[in-house]
């Protein structure tokens, strides 16, 4: 069953390969990051566009994601979680069986333990008290994952719920990493393999019940 997921998984991202570059391009637009003094958190955009990590017979169109990091001086709340002072998480939407929709940590650990997505790129924005509250809403009415909402469009559509106007990504019609790699480029402060050095528990909620995952290093993003 999981190799015939696979097999769509590819039909349907070769499609989407083919017509990416039509929707790629947002102009000549650049981008200005902003962190202010008052805010509470940093949230990072990242995308890796599978370059490093092609297989033979296997393509890799990367993958795309956002981190969290507590630079405040108390504990923040994301929904049923508490971020401590200074951590770090990851998080992302997945196709994993467990659980299709959003996972905590799964990219940090691949980092952390496996070196991977080397040339990932991301984008940094300050989010103050009420863009947390949006954060967690948005968390909470998109665990999910599917053809039509993919990591990409998870990312891209929460990094945009508090992006400024001068930081915001327009929509394209297909979202890909690649189209998310390219406008982050476009930032006067983007980063090139940043850290994601405070890794926690790697699992996703089941309503309000934090199921911790031992995740293999052969699952593919999407």
């Amino acid at each position: 069953m999981r190799r015939i997921i696979n097999v769509i998984l590819i039909m349907l991202f070769i499609s989407i390969s083919l017509c990416m570059f039509a929707c790629k391009d947002n102009g000549n637009k650049d981008y200005t990051a902003s962190i202010e003094e008052s805010d509470v958190a940093k949230l990072s955009l990242f995308a890796f566009d599978g370059e490093g990590e092609q297989k033979w017979g296997l393509m890799n169109l990367g993958h795309a994601w956002v981190t969290i990091e507590n630079v405040s001086t108390s504990p923040i709340q994301l929904n049923d979680r508490t971020l401590a002072v200074g951590e770090i998480i990851s998080i992302g939407t997945w196709s994993m069986l467990d659980h299709f929709g959003v996972w905590y940590n799964v990219e940090s650990g691949y980092v952390s333990e496996y070196n991977r997505y080397d040339g990932r790129v991301s984008a940094t924005i300050g989010l103050s008290e009420d863009d947390i509250t949006k954060v967690c809403q948005f968390i909470s009415s998109n665990d999910k994952w599917n053809f039509l909402f993919n990591c990409s469009k998870f990312a891209l559509n929460l990094f945009d719920s508090v992006a400024s106007d001068s930081e915001y990504i327009e929509k394209p019609l297909i979202y890909t990493p690649s189209y998310i790699a390219g406008e982050i480029r476009k930032f006067d402060t983007f980063e090139t393999n940043k850290e994601m050095a405070t890794i926690s528990d790697v699992g996703y909620y089941d309503g309000s019940t934090f199921v911790a995952f031992q995740w293999e290093d052969n699952y593919e993003s999407v």
